[in-house]
């Protein structure tokens, strides 16, 4: 009775002892813990299986797509920056889309890849539950597979960071041209690109001025640029852009890199010219020596405009009426002996707490690279270079009466100022609008070009949005009304000592103690007429009637010979200037 029960246990005893059921798996069993005659076992990589599921994990849409926009954005930046250092060829909108765009999409690519077999094996989970997914993987470095696939994942690491490197350089880099500053935005920075090509700091990058060295303001800059790129995008940017620019950095960090003011010559002689609106178009010049001044006295006269408004202790502060520092509120003046001087507009006092800001470059040279002219200024700058013929006659007046008009649109002011001047000349010199056809034709295109160069519609800027301090040719309105001023105080940043080959200037200011101001108004620009010597000298009246009247268009000078150089002007002899 016991036989056959023994028997069953003897067969339950190899299965209880790890015998696989059946027997049939022993012997593979045996085979493979025992050496073959061709070396030891093949022993199955863990790392093996989870580098093949990884590879099996990214055959899905999401990471091959994530692997194609890495490929395209890697192959587009290699080639673009190898054609950009190799020939030098950029494109702006190109330049745009590979060192600013593309570099997020390379990124955005790689983390596609992981987030796609990410998924495919949470899919996986869920639908085979009895397969338990390890939260990492088993690395042996041990395995010769394993260690080939960690140098390949860290090769494309590096060329991964290298990429980004180059992308990130280059669209820095990009970032800080002129191009990007004032092409890519055309129609918003148009006509700060035009006026910086045409001024003296044309070679001068904008970052130069606008951020200048070092890493906070750089910061700042590009944490100040999103806005400005998000009013761009939506349309919500001021019209015109308005100026001066708020937080700018100092001057003294910026415009001082270049222009030292210590190093400054004491003096700087200047010669400005001015056609009047005659039917001659008359030429006349004025002569300025104006005393920049400067901080050594090795290099000139010791003192000057810089050196009483910014240099050698002396400091001004000031609060402006409005906006633009058009007009002063207040203004506060400390000597190098601590004296101070203050100054309050009766008419616009300053707001409580209203910031003083110190005086410093900008302040008066407020548009050293973004100048616009008035039409009189800039008209003047085109016949003095012979881009206008002022052989045509009443060309300065024609040119201004039409140049001052309100256009929509350069094409419109084009048109309109084609018809205007064609009209006059055919109507009022028929015989020189067929013979000077081509002046006039020139004539038109460029006080077209002068109208362009200045006024901008789409950004509402026209004459006189953005004046120029320099000079104070349209005074800026100062806290008083220059009444009681001493020709000391304009004697600082002007002279009013005959040029030696020119001993017959009539020296107004030292025989007859005559103020400045009497023939230089402090406002208004420069008057043709000659008001400052009819204040004192009425005779031209009697000298233009009666039997025998001379020309009307006889001034003080045709006789005195000498100059009036205008308000904001002195004399100069005719002599000086070369006239007989």
């Amino acid at each position: 009775m016991s036989g056959p029960e023994d028997t069953d246990d003897g067969k339950d005893a190899p299965e209880a002892a790890g015998t696989p059921p059946g027997g049939e798996a022993e012997p593979e069993a045996k085979a493979s813990q025992s050496p073959g005659p061709e070396g030891p076992p093949a022993v199955p990589s863990a790392a093996h299986s989870v580098w093949g599921r990884l590879f099996r994990d990214a055959q899905n849409i999401v990471t091959v797509i994530g692997a194609m926009i890495v490929t395209a954005a890697a192959v587009s930046l290699v080639v673009y920056f190898t054609v950009d250092v190799i020939w030098g060829f950029t494109n702006r909108y190109a330049s745009l889309v590979v060192y600013l765009l593309l570099p997020g999409a390379f990124v955005a690519g790689l983390a596609l890849i992981p987030i796609g077999i990410w998924r495919t094996r949470l899919h996986r989970a869920r639908v085979r539950a009895d397969e338990r997914l390890q939260p990492y993987p088993v690395i042996d470095f041990n395995d010769r597979r394993v260690r080939l696939t960690w140098s390949f994942v860290i090769g494309l690491t590096f060329l991964n960071i290298a990429i980004l490197g180059v992308a990130a350089y280059k669209g820095l880099e990009y970032t800080d041209s002129v191009e990007f500053c004032g092409d890519l935005c055309h129609s918003v920075m148009n006509p700060q690109r035009v006026s910086h090509a045409d001024s003296p700091h044309a070679r001068v990058p904008c970052v130069d001025c606008h951020i200048g060295a070092g890493a906070s303001w750089f910061v700042q800059a590009k944490l100040s640029g999103l806005r400005q790129v998000w009013a761009v995008a939506t349309g919500s940017y001021s019209r015109p852009i308005p100026t001066p620019v708020e937080n700018l950095r100092p001057a003294r960090e910026t415009c001082e890199a270049c222009h030292w003011p210590q190093k400054f010559y004491g003096d700087r002689f200047l010669v400005r010219t001015h056609f009047a609106s005659d039917e001659t178009n008359t030429h006349d010049r004025t002569a300025l020596l104006v005393k920049t001044g400067g901080g050594d006295p090795k290099l000139g006269l010791h003192g000057g405009i810089h050196w009483f408004h910014m240099e050698g202790q002396h400091e001004i502060r000031f609060i402006p009426a409005d906006r633009r520092q058009q007009s002063m509120a207040f203004v506060r003046y400390r000597t190098p002996d601590g004296e101070v001087f203050e100054f309050t507009n009766a008419d616009h006092p300053p707001a409580p707490g209203a910031e003083l800001r110190v005086m410093d470059c900008v302040t008066c040279h407020n548009q050293p690279t973004h100048g616009f002219k008035l039409p009189s200024e800039a008209l003047d700058d085109a016949l003095a270079l012979g881009r206008l013929d002022p052989t045509l006659p009443f060309l300065k007046r024609e040119a201004l009466a039409v140049v001052s008009g309100e256009y929509a649109s350069e094409s419109e002011a084009r048109r309109r100022i084609e018809s205007a001047l064609l009209a006059f000349y055919r109507l009022s010199y028929p015989d020189l609008a067929e013979t000077r056809a081509d002046a006039i034709r020139t004539a038109i295109r460029v006080v077209g070009d002068v109208w362009a160069r200045n006024v901008f519609p789409e950004m509402k800027i026209t004459w006189g949005t953005y004046p120029d301090n320099v000079g104070h040719p349209h005074a800026v309105a100062v806290p008083d009304d220059h009444e009681g001023r001493t020709n000391d105080t304009c004697l600082m940043c002007h002279a009013t000592d005959s040029p030696p080959d020119a001993p017959t200037a009539i020296p107004h200011v030292a025989a007859a103690d005559t103020s400045c101001l009497a023939c230089h108004a402090p406002v208004g620009p420069a008057d043709r007429g000659f008001p400052g010597c009819f204040r004192c000298h009425n005779d031209r009246m009697t000298m233009t009637s009666g039997p025998r009247p001379i020309a009307i268009a006889t001034t003080c000078d045709s006789c005195h010979l000498m100059t009036f150089l205008g308000q904001g002007d002195f004399v100069v002899p005719r002599s000086f200037l070369g006239q007989p």
